[in-house]
């Protein structure tokens, strides 16, 4: 097997080809071995770019945070005047692991977990999980801008809390539904919407709106 590479940037081949063998196959069958196959070059070649594996699976987890970060970000440039825009993107995310399951599994596997999302004593929250920090701050936007002004971070908290639940339950066969899961997810996020948020103005001002949507 070939050391040099003659077809492109090796790192990012390396990153893309990764992304790959872990959607198909998830991250406890990867090995740089198999990588480095993938890729057409030896062994070693990897660790050039590379200092070990928990290295590369890093930028592979960087890369796909900024992938999931575009999809809620294209629903949120498509809906962003749309009252119902935290149900949209709380289906987004749902959506985007339900069709990418290895990859609920590598950001949470035992490796990956590092402190990504830290709520203080005073209520304040720091992530550095890029779509949970988009979500967040979109969230707390739109919930200003429609009067809610108590206890928001426990409000974005719990609805986080709720969409990563579904994801997971149903990613792992916790759970199964013969139906549709994402129209199932707008139900119960619409639902959670009325609950939540029923005697505050997001409610009043499109009440009718969200209540359509559930007895559709």
């Amino acid at each position: 097997m070939p050391d040099s590479y003659h077809h492109g940037n090796l790192k990012n081949d390396l990153i893309e080809r990764g992304k790959e063998l872990i959607l198909q196959n998830g991250i406890h069958d990867f090995s740089l071995r198999k990588l480095a196959a993938e890729c057409n070059v030896s062994y070693a070649a990897p660790k050039n770019h590379f200092k070990d594996k928990d290295e590369l699976i890093e930028a592979i987890i960087n890369e796909i945070s900024e992938e999931f970060t575009e999809h809620l970000r294209s629903i949120y440039s498509a809906h962003k005047d749309d009252n119902n825009l935290l149900v949209l993107l709380g289906e987004g995310y749902v959506e985007f692991f339900i069709n990418r399951p290895n990859y609920l599994s590598l950001f949470f596997h035992e490796f990956a977990i590092q402190e990504k999302i830290k709520m203080k004593d005073d209520g304040s929250i720091e992530s550095n999980f890029m779509p949970f920090t988009f979500f967040m701050d979109i969230a707390t936007k739109f919930l200003l801008d429609h009067g809610v002004t108590n206890e928001i971070n426990e409000c974005i908290l719990s609805m986080w809390s709720l969409v990563h639940g579904i994801s997971s339950i149903y990613t792992y066969s916790f759970f199964t539904y013969n139906g549709d899961i994402l129209e199932l997810t707008k139900k119960i996020l619409n639902q959670y919407v009325v609950a939540n948020f029923q005697r505050s103005p997001l409610s009043r001002s499109g009440d009718s709106k969200i209540k359509e949507k559930i007895d559709r």
